[in-house]
């Protein structure tokens, strides 16, 4: 016999590392966590999600086929769902923020730049030989 039970989707949270990952706490309120992936694509925040374990292996879960999770119905308080539906569009437009200055910060490049990119136009127009003896002595002075 397979171990079911039920989780309830809270919403998008960071995961360790700063991803946004897809979390749940199982259906009494205690612990579960996040997943890169939702259990079941497209639920809404608060939908409640049978998972079935695998016998052998109970921290294991099934992932597809007749086992697959499945959302059976929504937890039940609306005031809390709305709660959860908060935070997770709050941790959601703060990752965006963030892809946001990330993309900006890359376009821009670095202000090194512009003194860097002289000392590159003259190591291109050396010989081999100088461009090694140069490259040897800058590296001597960052040392």
């Amino acid at each position: 016999m397979n171990n079911v039970f039920e989780l309830t989707y809270i919403g998008r949270r960071f995961l360790t590392g700063g991803t946004l990952g897809y979390w749940y706490q199982k259906s009494d309120g205690t612990g579960w966590g996040g997943t890169k992936k939702p259990m079941v694509s497209g639920h809404p925040v608060g939908s409640i999600v049978e998972m079935t374990a695998s016998e052998d292996k109970p921290d294991h879960y099934f992932t597809g086929g007749d086992k697959r999770p499945r959302v059976i119905g929504v937890h039940e308080d609306a005031a809390q769902r709305a709660a959860w539906e908060l935070e997770s569009r709050t941790h959601e437009a703060h990752a965006a923020k963030d892809a946001t200055e990330r993309r900006i910060m890359r376009e821009a490049g670095s202000p090194l730049d512009d003194l860097i990119q002289p000392l590159r136009d003259a190591l291109d127009q050396m010989p081999w030989t100088q461009r090694a003896a140069a490259v040897m002595l800058i590296t001597s002075k960052l040392r």
